[in-house]
């Protein structure tokens, strides 16, 4: 961040602040309230989206970062807060959180409520997020078979540009 800020890079710093650093709550180990803030040390503004599940809040923030830098102001940094369901790992059982705790935030589901704008206001139908859905799922699906059936990459190539020569 810092050699960014000093070099007026054009890069955005986006933060999902989702309360934990592996198992511990980011109050234990932080104290400031917002890590946005941090922003100020390094000479470049920070940006704060309180509810980052809220697509068109995040959407409406980014735009205005993206103009900021995209004029040649230098770098920026936006944190959104936001939640992961799941634990860390698959060896995290999360038990550092409580039940309800985690059905507070699923009840925020960011791709829920943005369906609910979009079908509130008109902008497109249930039936047609639904074929959007099966469509999606089918490409996935026929993603993964492909991958599946593909035979494996030849070792000879393992390090092929990943180092200057």
């Amino acid at each position: 961040m810092n050699l960014a800020a000093v070099w007026n890079l054009p890069v955005i710093f986006f933060i999902t602040n989702n309360r934990y650093g592996i198992s511990t709550d980011i109050t234990y180990s932080t104290k400031i309230a917002h890590l946005h803030e941090r922003a100020a040390a390094y000479g470049m503004p920070g940006h704060y989206v309180e509810d980052g599940n809220d697509v068109i809040a995040v959407y409406e923030k980014m735009q205005e970062v993206i103009e900021y830098v995209r004029a040649g102001n230098g770098p920026a940094m936006v944190e959104v807060e936001s939640y992961r369901w799941f634990g860390h790992s698959t060896a995290d059982a999360g038990t550092y959180r409580t039940k309800d705790e985690v059905n507070e935030w699923k009840a925020k589901d960011p791709l829920k409520k943005y369906r609910t704008y979009l079908t509130e206001n008109k902008i497109v139908t249930d039936e047609e997020l639904d074929a959007i859905e099966v469509e999606v799922a089918e490409q996935v699906e026929a993603a993964v078979k492909y991958a599946q059936e593909s035979p494996d990459p030849d070792i000879s190539i393992a390090f092929e540009d990943v180092y200057v020569d």
